[in-house]
């Protein structure tokens, strides 16, 4: 039993197919497929109802009882459901999930085992929010999800790439997700940025290099595992760049704190305010994307 869904099971015994037929808008059943019984709710007759050998206990939360109609075979093992009155798809797709892991003493005809529809009231919470396949999303703002490196050392976690399009078509935004533990504040993450600098414009990497900017950055999102807005406080620097050609790029680098990890963001661009919007809108939409993740769905480490 999977008891990530946290379910319980309410079941009142069927004495005959008249109690299952109340559930069914005309107030009857229709004849089977004498070849698929199990295709669809049909009149079933039976002289004893299964019974339910497995009684999951209820867990906390909310909690609804759509009725469910399962098709108990001569084994005792569900092969099909449909909903017979529902309460919510997210309880309906709870119950339907947790219909289909029951089992049964089947029920009996003439003293042989027999299949049978019946319709079976399952108090269930909501199906839990599917995870996401992915640590960060597909796109955000105008950037599509490139690929992924995991970095030599484990304390560098791993390296998500993203291309832009229109409009910062070609450029390239690198987001990392690593772990906390050995790593400086977020401030001194930050200002070891400029220092880097220093030593690419020694190695002459670059002519020279200018601080535009470095601050606090607050950004809003919605935390799915705590159900309210919360302000996540990065830290952030932004530097205008010349190489040696006399060519000019600004640099955005900016670190944000998620429970055990950071996520740090780079980018290389042209200068230009609207790209600089552009960024922090790419900034915001991954850090939501991060923020909307189900509390059953991330790592405690």
């Amino acid at each position: 039993m999977n008891h990530s869904f946290q379910v319980a099971l309410v079941l009142g015994l069927v004495h005959g197919p008249t109690l299952a037929a109340q559930d069914l808008p005309a107030g009857k059943l229709p004849a089977c497929d004498t070849n698929a019984p199990q295709s669809f709710p049909c009149v079933t007759p039976f002289d004893t109802p299964p019974v339910l050998l497995n009684v999951p206990q209820p867990g906390g939360g909310a909690r609804k009882t759509p009725r469910v109609w399962v098709y108990v075979t001569e084994s005792g093992v569900v092969t099909a459901t449909q909903i017979a009155r529902p309460a919510g798809l997210d309880f309906d797709v709870a119950a339907i999930a947790l219909g289909k892991q029951l089992r049964f003493t089947p029920a009996s005809r003439g003293g042989h085992p027999v299949g049978v529809w019946f319709v079976v009231p399952i108090t269930t919470e909501a199906a839990p929010t599917p995870c996401s396949d992915m640590a960060v999303p597909i796109s955000a703002g105008w950037a599509r999800f490139a690929d992924s490196e995991h970095l030599e050392r484990p304390e560098l976690g791993t390296l998500y790439r993203y291309h832009g399009f229109e409009p910062i078509a070609g450029l390239t935004l690198d987001v990392f997700i690593y772990p906390q533990t050995g790593w400086p504040s977020l401030e001194e993450q930050v200002q070891a940025f400029p220092k880097a600098l220093d030593l690419m414009q020694q190695r002459g990497e670059l002519s020279a290099y200018e601080v535009l900017g470095r601050d606090e950055v607050k950004v809003k999102v919605r935390s799915a595992r705590l159900g309210r807005e919360i302000t996540i406080h990065g830290f952030g620097v932004r530097v205008r760049l010349r190489e040696g050609s006399g060519q000019e790029f600004n640099s955005y680098f900016a670190v944000f704190p998620e429970e055990q990890k950071y996520i740090k963001f780079r980018v290389t661009y042209p200068s230009g305010p609207r790209v600089q919007g552009t960024i922090d809108d790419f900034v915001k939409q991954v850090l939501e994307a991060r923020a909307a993740e189900p509390a059953h769905c991330v790592s405690p480490s």
